[in-house]
């Protein structure tokens, strides 16, 4: 997931989302470059390996929005 102007993954809602096994990096724009982003959504994600974003994952904190993660490697912004 490369190059993406907003966001590699964007959640906008439910539940059971599982985010594996993917390589995410260069996605910087203009104040925004999420590598995984939650708006009412909650997901697990593991085993990525994130690179280059703007920040690696970010939630709304709205009711509802939440994630877990484990087993991921940040290589730098």
């Amino acid at each position: 997931m490369v190059g993406c102007s907003h966001s590699a993954a964007h959640l906008v809602g439910g539940t059971g989302h599982h985010i594996r096994h993917n390589f995410i990096h260069h996605n910087q724009y203009q104040g925004l470059g999420y590598g995984v982003c939650h708006d009412v959504a909650h997901s697990l994600i593991e085993r990525n390996m994130f690179n280059h974003n703007r920040h690696y994952i970010a939630g709304t904190g709205r009711p509802g929005c939440g994630y877990v993660t484990r087993h991921n490697v940040e290589q730098g912004t």
